[in-house]
């Protein structure tokens, strides 16, 4: 990776992680579940890099690319909630949530990716 790639995604990563405080904050005071507020961006975060792969967002530089797709939605989206939600409820709820966000998660990345495909064609990007 490049000075200017490792730049762009450690810019990328402080505002992907300044926007998932701001989303856990908003959660907060709407007393929505942390478990549900973490399912809830982690999907939404798999289906923009579904899409942001699938396209390739030819205008966009490498660079530019790696700050969005590795840095921004690399700290927006986190497994470490996941895993701490997991390793502290019951069995069962653990499990549950573990199997959701796993099914979830991979059918959002699907749906961005089929987007960002049929974005592609029909803008004729090649590649």
């Amino acid at each position: 990776m490049k000075f200017r790639e490792a730049g762009a995604v450690a810019a990328g990563g402080a505002a992907g992680t300044a926007a998932r405080v701001g989303l856990d904050n908003a959660a907060a005071v709407l007393s929505i579940d942390p478990a549900l507020s973490t399912l809830a961006v982690n999907v939404f975060g798999a289906f923009l890099l579904g899409l942001l792969t699938a396209h390739g967002m030819p205008s966009l530089s490498q660079v530019l690319r790696s700050g969005i797709g590795v840095g921004f939605l690399g700290a927006f989206t986190t497994f470490s909630a996941v895993s701490l939600f997991v390793a502290t409820a019951t069995l069962s709820t653990g499990l549950g949530f573990l199997v959701l966000q796993l099914s979830v998660g991979v059918l959002a990345a699907w749906a961005g990716w089929h987007t960002g495909r049929a974005l592609r064609a029909r803008t004729g990007v090649s590649g």
